[in-house]
């Protein structure tokens, strides 16, 4: 016959509360652990965030400000552009228009492809009118003929009404509403 040695309740009770004491302890460490963890993850990631969010308003602000200069001088060569006799006007027109194309191009990766495609349909204009500029103030040197020169400053006429009319407002609106969006989801 098998006899069934019968432990008292208490021993039971110890070892069932020792068993989940364990358990508990074991439960909050890998808690703190993982807690842990996890927050220095976050910190981590809020600081490359935090960094990047603001490089990207900082160069909406730049590209914004390059924005209202280039259509600032656009609008000053429209208007005294005629008196530019030594060219000094166009070669600074020229000079802004690259530095400008050379920014937006260097941090494409920061602004939303609609901005980009306003900016490269603008871009391409300017192209095309700084082309006509470029053959008029060939044209203006003396010796070229009067009627090649009067057709080529017709054509740079048209072309500074054509740079003076150009819509800033698009690119300036998109930008704006990219800022706005980017402080919003913050």
């Amino acid at each position: 016959m098998i006899f069934l040695e019968v432990k008292p309740i208490t021993e039971i009770v110890i070892t069932a509360l020792s068993a989940g004491l364990v358990a508990l302890l074991g439960n909050i460490i890998f808690y703190v652990y993982i807690k842990s963890s996890l927050e220095k993850n976050l910190e981590t990631y809020k600081i490359a965030y935090s960094g990047i969010f603001k490089e990207k308003i900082e160069i909406h602000k730049e590209l914004l400000k390059r924005v209202y200069s280039f259509k600032s001088k656009l609008q000053k060569y429209g208007i005294y552009g005629a008196y530019d006799n030594d060219n000094q006007m166009i070669i600074e027109l020229f000079k802004e228009s690259d530095d400008f194309i050379n920014y937006y191009r260097i941090n494409q990766p920061f602004l939303k492809p609609s901005i980009l495609e306003l900016i490269e349909k603008l871009n391409k204009e300017y192209q095309e009118c700084f082309e006509i500029f470029h053959d008029y103030i060939i044209y203006r040197t003396p010796g070229v003929d009067s009627k090649l020169l009067a057709s080529s400053a017709l054509k740079a006429v048209e072309a500074s009404h054509r740079l003076r009319s150009a819509d800033f407002k698009d690119i300036e609106d998109e930008i704006i509403k990219a800022m706005r969006e980017d402080l919003k989801n913050t």
